[in-house]
């Protein structure tokens, strides 16, 4: 396989022509919806290694102000603290630490991509409980989750 980093072109004009995206809507119903999209670029094994190397083990996480999508996705009627969510083991000194127990998770609006470093994915499901707190998520019937 030949590595095609300097002859690939990623201009918008190239990217349109290769796959033939159409400026005109085809029938009533798109010109009534207009949309924008694109199609996800994947990146050969190489190109993600390089960009993960140069992450030199950094999380890269893009957030938003979660705030405009509350009454969309989450149901405060619900029980969010941690001493309820049950997310440390036994054993874990924060599970005594009654400040800690108290307090609430903060939401947050992700993006779809994200890199975490090994050490972090090790971490979230080896050290944390988090099977509650995803039964809550499921549970929430209207709202969505997107884990």
């Amino acid at each position: 396989m030949k590595y095609l980093q300097n002859t690939f072109s990623t201009l918008c004009e190239d990217i349109k022509k290769r796959r033939h995206y159409t400026d005109k809507p085809l029938s009533q119903e798109e010109a009534n919806f207009p949309i924008a999209y694109i199609i996800s670029i994947y990146m050969t094994n190489r190109k993600l290694v390089e960009v993960l190397k140069i992450y030199n083990g950094s999380i890269d996480i893009e957030y938003a102000d979660p705030r405009p999508h509350y009454n969309d996705m989450i149901d405060f009627n619900l029980n969010w603290p941690l001493r309820h969510l049950e997310i440390f083991k036994e054993g874990d000194p924060r599970k005594l630490n009654n400040k800690i127990l108290l307090s609430q998770l903060e939401f947050q609006k992700g993006y779809v991509t994200i890199s975490y470093p090994k050490k972090s994915v090790k971490y979230l499901t080896e050290k944390l409980n988090l099977t509650k707190f995803f039964k809550q998520l499921d549970d929430m019937n209207l709202y969505a989750n997107e884990k």
